[in-house]
């Protein structure tokens, strides 16, 4: 590129500027401000202009260490700018505050975010956040002074911390250093670092999920709300109940016949099918054969001994125990339905229990006779209001 191209290019009246004049085209800048020159434009023109010097620079030094140190100065202030987040979230939120994003025709200010930055519009969103959380405790230059990662955990601390002088040094460093800090100077914080997980989605689940964070920051009314705090705030949302997981889960595991009144079964589907067992084509046959089972097997009575089988006289643990041994052997026979020798075997554990119980009463009564000691019956009162009784000895 000659430098009378690159004149023309920066919009200098004279065709034959000299290099020093294009190596300087802030003041010219300047004045186009004044004559009303756009925003967008001017960003536009300055970093033309800047590319440009560069060019030029490198084209009239041949020395290769010199061109490397050109280029190096270049690039660096290309970083300093770009790591500069208070100073764009400052514009940004001014903008916001102000109302200005009126006078461009937007209907709110993170539609105008959305036009003037597509690209980067999210991390204008999140940028803005962490100023208006972080401006009330720092000034300007110390907010330059911090990493945007280290500012983003910097948020999740509270207004008191952030005044403790280990804090805010540490809030220079990296974020990982300043968690660690955190984590030693102020444990009840509760400071967590990050774990990095990478998902693979297809264009169309993305396409879905970036229309449930924007409605999900909308709905909220929270511009500046992480994709992360979506995904949290939706998993908590889900496990809360508010997504009626389980309505959900029992749908979509339901039959999807439909009989004949129009209704659709209500029978559990089958794993890895779409209808229940009973509506299954490929089963047909097997449920005929088990209604066939089920019907033969409610046909027959339950097996139980004749009405002429005499009673057992159950007084002790011995007479229990020989109707368990009965019945037992009655049920290996089948004379005997399982339901009832199951009820046999609960009424005899019943009956256990009070048999020992009684047992135990009778072996007190002998010791308490052979000590000498004597029980008083309860007393009733007769109309007149006399205890009446009996007594085995004096009081």
């Amino acid at each position: 590129m000659t430098r009378q191209n690159a004149a023309k290019l920066c919009k200098i009246r004279n065709p034959r500027a000299t290099r020093n004049q294009v190596k300087h085209p802030r003041q010219k800048i300047k004045l186009r401000l004044l004559k009303g020159t756009s925003v967008n434009s001017l960003q536009s023109q300055y970093d033309t202009l800047s590319t440009v010097n560069l060019q030029l620079s490198l084209e009239a030094e041949s020395d290769p260490k010199r061109q490397f140190k050109m280029i190096d100065a270049w690039l660096r202030e290309y970083e300093r700018r770009n790591r500069d987040w208070p100073t764009l979230a400052k514009m940004c939120h001014e903008v916001k505050a102000k109302g200005l994003w009126k006078h461009g025709g937007y209907k709110d200010w993170s539609h105008w975010v959305l036009a003037a930055a597509p690209v980067c519009a999210k991390t204008v969103f999140v940028y803005v956040g962490m100023y208006e959380n972080l401006a009330p405790d720092f000034s300007h230059e110390e907010l330059r002074e911090m990493p945007p990662e280290t500012a983003k955990k910097m948020t999740q601390v509270s207004s008191g911390c952030r005044k403790d002088p280990v804090i805010r040094e540490a809030s220079k460093k990296k974020r990982k250093e300043f968690v660690q800090t955190v984590r030693a100077v102020a444990p009840e914080q509760h400071i967590e670092d990050d774990i990095r997980k990478t998902f693979t989605f297809s264009e169309s689940q993305w396409t879905v999920i970036e229309q449930t964070f924007a409605e999900f920051r909308e709905d909220v009314e929270a511009p500046g709300m992480s994709d992360e705090e979506i995904v949290e705030a939706l998993c908590i949302n889900w496990r809360q109940g508010l997504c009626k997981r389980t309505h959900l889960t029992s749908m979509a595991n339901k039959c999807r016949f439909h009989k004949k009144n129009g209704t659709k079964c209500d029978a559990d589907a089958q794993t890895g099918r779409q209808v229940c067992v009973f509506h299954d084509p490929e089963q047909s046959a097997t449920v005929r054969q088990a209604r066939r089972a089920g019907g033969i097997k409610r046909s027959r009575p339950a097996a139980v001994l004749p009405c002429s089988t005499p009673d057992l006289a159950l007084e002790n643990a011995s007479d229990v125990s020989a109707l368990i041994t009965d019945s037992i052997n009655h049920l290996r026979r089948g004379q005997l339905d399982p339901r009832v020798a199951n009820c046999v075997g609960y009424l005899a554990s019943v009956l256990l229990r009070s048999l020992e119980q009684g047992l135990m009463e009778r072996r007190i009564a002998k010791l308490e006779s052979s000590v000498g000691l004597i029980r008083i019956p309860l007393l009733k009162s007769d109309s007149k209001g006399d205890p009446t009784g009996d007594h085995n000895g004096d009081d």
